[in-house]
Formats: structure tokens, C-alpha cells, sequence
């Protein structure tokens, strides 16, 4: 049978939703009912669940089935779906949005395990009690560690739960408790990860020797020393210089084995240099700091230069212009979190009530 171009042939339709599944709006009545139709269509782009019939929007068969091809259909299921175990659970099983389960499952052990196993973050949307388990909070860090910002007080200050979050996400150091930053263990897993996770660990750890000399190692030759106790360290700018000094031999032409041991005399006594050179150049820095500082106060006039103040953020989109108030007023309309859709134009509630952006 050949295609016809019209919306209520299932050939026709069929092909045009698996090009783009939100073809679907176009399609009939009958064909927005034909299971066939709207799973091709939702295998495409899980948003098209929004046209289908309310008739399937509520079939716990057919909405098994949809979640198993995109787990984020679960939005547009009905509450009482959302509500469903089953449902949720292979929803989530298929990186399903966890955020659209009902409150009842967002307490349930066995859904959030599955949920955080799969997406960390999913901790976001665990009943608070659960924000308090052991089990799920461990689950969820050893996936996405930045997830420890949702754990309770009381597992932030939990040395393995946290040790496995900066293990995953060196930054999640931010979000332990204040003696866990403190804790060089914690800390040195934290720099071995990232070392820009050093700027979260407590003061006296931001100028422990062993913990710079890790971060060195991780970031090389982007790494800083902060620390004036440091700074003075003549064998720790020895060690950080002697290692960029390794670094540049290696990528000299010419250079051959029979050479490394003078080579590596030269680079430590150029090392030593650079060190002594370091210490003073600090020094330096700070009292040409103050100079140039008063130099500013007695010029003041004549370097002023007027601030720009930040104007508004414009989003885009098919040469049309939204500012980022105003989608926040839209927002408002509906409540709680929101999902802005690009390819729709589109603000979605968490009980897939929409509004448009223009």
C-alpha cells in the first residue's frame, strides 16, 4: 500500500514518527491510539508520549512498554502510573527521570537503590529519610560524588561515604563536614582525583607539603603554590620546577640516554636556582604590589574607567529573543522544578503541564 501523505494513514505516519517522534501531534485521532504508532514515535523522542491518548496515557501495559524504549516517557504517564512500582522501576532501569516518581516511591529503598545506581544525582529527589541511608547514599557517590551535597549531616561527616565521593569527584570535598576537610587522608584522596579540590580542604591542609606536592603531580604545570610558608619551601619549588625541567628535556630534540645523568645534574642545580629565584621574586611581588597600589590612589583620576554593568542574558532560538526573567516568569506560572524544551519551545512541569515560550 503506498503512502498517501495523509495523517490518518498508519504507513505514512509510521515513517514520519520515526524521522521525529513529536509528529505525532500531527497524526489523527485513531492513530494517536494505535499503540504501534505512538511506541515508534516515543522510541524517537520520549516528549511525543505527550499527544498520545489519554486512553494509553493510563495503560499500564502499554506504558511498561514506552518507559522500556525511553525511560523519561515517565513523565507523561498518569499519576496513578507514576505511582506504580513496576512502572517506575524499569522506568528508572531505563534512565528514566526519578524526579517524576511518585513522593510514595521517592521513599521507597529499592526504587531510589535502582535510581542512584544508574544517575547519582537521582539522590536529589530521595525522600529525606533516605537522604540519611547509608546504603543509597553510598550507591549514589560511588556514582556521581558530587551527589554527597544531598547526603545528611550526618553522612558528610561519614569518612567512607565521603572518601568515596572525592574518589569519584575530587570537588565533592566541598561538601564534607568541616573535620573531614580537616582529615589529610580525605584530602589527599581528594588532590589525587582533582586537584583543584585543594582550595575546599581546611587551612592547615591547603599548606601541608605532601597534599601540594600531590596536586603538583595531578594538575603539573598549571598548579600554583598559594601558600607564602611554601613559597619559601626551597625543596618544594625545587621538586615543582625539577619536574617542568623533565618535562622540557624530554621534548628537547637530540637527546640521548648516555646523556641523562649530566642532564639531570644541569636541571636539579637549575632547579635549586629557579628556587632561590621563586623565594625572592615573592617577595618582590609584594612589595611592588604595594607600590603600584599607591601609585593607583595618586592617579585615581586619571586610570578611572567606567564599570559595565552585566546586562540581561538573551536566549535564542529560531531567531526569536527570551530573556532569562522573563522564562522565569513563565516558570512561575506552573511551580516547582521546570524543564525548558528548546526543540518545543516549551516550559514543562514535573506533571507535564506546559507553557510556551513566545
Amino acid at each position: 500500500m503506498k503512502s498517501t501523505g495523509s495523517w490518518s494513514n498508519k504507513e505514512y505516519v509510521l515513517k514520519m514518527v520515526k524521522k521525529d517522534g513529536l509528529n505525532l501531534q500531527n497524526a489523527s485521532k485513531e492513530l494517536k491510539e494505535d499503540k504501534e504508532v505512538v511506541l515508534a514515535a516515543v522510541k524517537n523522542d520520549y516528549h511525543a508520549l505527550e499527544y498520545a491518548s489519554k486512553k494509553l496515557r493510563v495503560d499500564k501495559e502499554f506504558i511498561l512498554e514506552a518507559v522500556k524504549k525511553n525511560g523519561d516517557a515517565l513523565i507523561f504517564a498518569s499519576e496513578e502510573l507514576q505511582a506504580d512500582k513496576d512502572v517506575v522501576l524499569t522506568a528508572v532501569n531505563n534512565g528514566g527521570a526519578f524526579l517524576f516518581a511518585s513522593e510514595e516511591l521517592q521513599a521507597d529503598k529499592e526504587v531510589v537503590l535502582a535510581a542512584v545506581k544508574i544517575n547519582g544525582y537521582a539522590l536529589g529527589s530521595a525522600s529525606e529519610e533516605l537522604l540519611a541511608d547509608k546504603d543509597v547514599v553510598l550507591a549514589a557517590v560511588k556514582n556521581a560524588g558530587y551527589s554527597l551535597q544531598y547526603a545528611s549531616e550526618e553522612l558528610q561527616a561519614d569518612k567512607e561515604v565521603v572518601l568515596a565521593a572525592v574518589n569519584n569527584y575530587g570537588n565533592a570535598l566541598e561538601y564534607a563536614s568541616k573535620e573531614l576537610r580537616a582529615d589529610k587522608d580525605v584530602v589527599l584522596a581528594a588532590v589525587k582525583n582533582d586537584a583543584c579540590s585543594l582550595e575546599h580542604a581546611s587551612k592547615e591542609l591547603r599548606t601541608d607539603k605532601e597534599i601540594v606536592l600531590e596536586a603538583n603531580k595531578k594538575e603539573g604545570d598549571n598548579f600554583e603554590i598559594n601558600s607564602p610558608n611554601l613559597q619559601e619551601d626551597k625543596d618544594l619549588i625545587a621538586f615543582v620546577y625539577g619536574i617542568e625541567q623533565k618535562a622540557e628535556a624530554k621534548k628537547a630534540p637530540g637527546s640521548k640516554k648516555n646523556t641523562k645523568s649530566a642532564k639531570k645534574d644541569v636541571e636539579k642545580k637549575e632547579a635549586v636556582k629557579k628556587a632561590d629565584k621563586t623565594s625572592t621574586t615573592v617577595k618582590a611581588a609584594k612589595t611592588v604590589k604595594k607600590t603600584t597600589t599607591a601609585r593607583k590612589t595618586d592617579n585615581k583620576k586619571a586610570v578611572d574607567k567606567p564599570v559595565k554593568k552585566p546586562g540581561k542574558i538573551i536566549l535564542e532560538i529560531d531567531n526569536q529573543q527570551i530573556d532569562f526573567k522573563a522564562i522565569e516568569k513563565k516558570a512561575s506560572k506552573l511551580g516547582g522544578n521546570v524543564y525548558v524544551v528548546i526543540a518545543e519551545k516549551k516550559i514543562y512541569d514535573a506533571d507535564g503541564n506546559s507553557v510556551d515560550l513566545f
